[in-house]
């Protein structure tokens, strides 16, 4: 046990400070120094210790001083460290933004499933920006019936005060923030309302979060297109069905010492650079528990994949449905690794439970977990028993990356109790088979 401290301050201020170990700072603001509001200060940081992530003990006032003759007081507790059994974490409230998304919708499910109770913050923009087929109805009315604890609020994050307000009045001990416009290709139609929802929309959340909730920890999900067509200065070799790293100390992949500037992002990589920038300033120059996270291609059966977003997700769909599928340059080559919602999430646990402010990790399926577009339309033509139809477009999308594999080093070195657990073949066979089983 250790004590939480209280700073002396002269009667006339009325003011008594309480530091918890975990770095929470309570002000009391009072006429005179009043030992009830002390104590009842000290229950609801005993409440704060117990709620965060972990739960890690709690807060018991053990002696009080007070001096009449012009000397606020003199307050400490004791700080009762709580055993940690396993990975089982109780009380924690989680803000989950795009929680009708891919992501977003796997935090909200895995954390309801453990108890937690999940505010989850969606308004259905990806309809807006890729029309019917982009719709995430389907999804949330999904998560409404298999949850317990899940809240769904229908607000923008554009919206500076209802944010705020959102943050202020809940009390939420971790942030996943997901939500976003997330195409490379749509955004160049979109400019303002890209960067206002990738780039504001951050930048509001995570002012709040620091107004309200300085000592939650704030999870960002980024993308690997923040380091532009860089990756494409590593020198290839050509296979037979796929580009890949020619030199052997590229073999594991691209790591977060990439550049992220002099470098061609689209205007999605730009909108989703600043705000990783800005993510990443809130963790180390405000000390805030900031994580960024540069996510490779994130997929899985809750993918409302579009053309324009969502690899295997829209490959599937567009085999399954018999559509036709467009290839766009480096003659189909072109290579992405792809992590399963589940393993992301997993990645965010592992971060909240032991938060490093302001860092930045890597986060895809690596070497095991990479495959290239001939080779993903010869696996699912395969597994699914259907031929798809494709055709091949000479110009590759601008920007856009030749051969990308995320290399995982960092993040297995600071947390590694975390690994990938959802192979090439278990996601595709996950997301035939959730393409193929009728909606409700």
């Amino acid at each position: 046990m250790r004590p939480l401290l209280a700073t002396p301050e002269p009667v006339a201020t009325g003011r008594v400070q309480v530091r918890g170990l975990d770095g929470i700072l309570s002000e009391l603001e009072t006429s005179r120094v009043d030992f009830a509001c002390v104590g009842k200060t000290l229950q609801e940081l005993r409440k704060r210790l117990v709620c965060c992530y972990p739960p890690c003990g709690e807060a018991v006032l053990v002696r009080r001083q007070f001096h009449r003759g012009g000397t606020a007081c003199s307050v400490s507790a004791e700080f009762v460290p709580r055993p940690r059994a396993g990975k089982e974490i109780r009380y924690v409230k989680v803000l989950v933004t795009g929680s009708s998304g891919l992501i977003g919708s796997e935090a909200v499910e895995y954390f309801d499933r453990q108890g937690h109770e999940v505010t989850g913050v969606d308004n259905n923009m990806r309809r807006e920006f890729f029309g019917p087929a982009g719709d995430t109805l389907w999804n949330l009315e999904r998560l409404k019936r298999a949850t317990k604890r899940f809240t769904h609020a229908e607000l923008d994050i554009r919206d500076r005060v209802a944010m705020e307000e959102l943050v202020r009045t809940q009390h939420f001990d971790l942030i996943v923030h997901c939500a976003a416009q997330p195409s490379h290709d749509k955004a160049r139609e979109i400019p303002l309302l890209d960067f206002e929802v990738n780039a504001l929309g951050t930048v509001n959340l995570l002012e709040a979060t620091r107004q309200h909730l300085p000592e939650a920890v704030f999870v960002f999900l980024s993308t690997n297109k923040v380091y532009g067509d860089a990756p494409n200065e590593i020198p290839l070799k050509e296979l037979e069905k796929r580009y890949d790293y020619a030199r052997a100390e590229d073999y594991a992949g691209i790591d977060e010492t990439c550049r992220i500037d002099r470098t061609l992002h689209s205007l999605f990589g730009a909108s989703k650079a600043a705000a990783d920038l800005v993510a990443q300033e809130y963790g180390r120059y405000f000390k805030m528990k900031v994580g960024v996270f540069r996510g490779g291609c994130l997929t899985g059966p809750s993918h409302s994949g579009v053309e324009l977003h969502g690899f295997l997700s829209y490959l599937v769909k567009v085999t399954l449905s018999g559509g036709t599928y467009s290839v766009f340059g480096y003659k189909g080559k072109q290579v992405r690794d792809n992590i399963h919602s589940h393993d992301v999430v997993r990645a965010i646990e592992e971060f909240a439970a032991n938060p490093r402010p302001g860092e930045v990790y890597n986060l895809g399926g690596g070497r095991a977990n990479s495959i290239s577009i001939l080779e993903a339309v010869e696996r699912i033509e395969q597994m699914s028993g259907k031929k798809l139809t494709w055709r091949y477009v000479e110009e590759a999308r601008k920007g856009d990356h030749i051969c990308y594999i995320s290399n995982l080093a960092k993040f297995k070195k600071d947390y590694p109790q975390w690994k990938i657990t959802r192979g090439l073949d278990a996601i595709l066979e996950e997301i035939i088979a959730s393409q193929r089983k009728p909606l409700p």
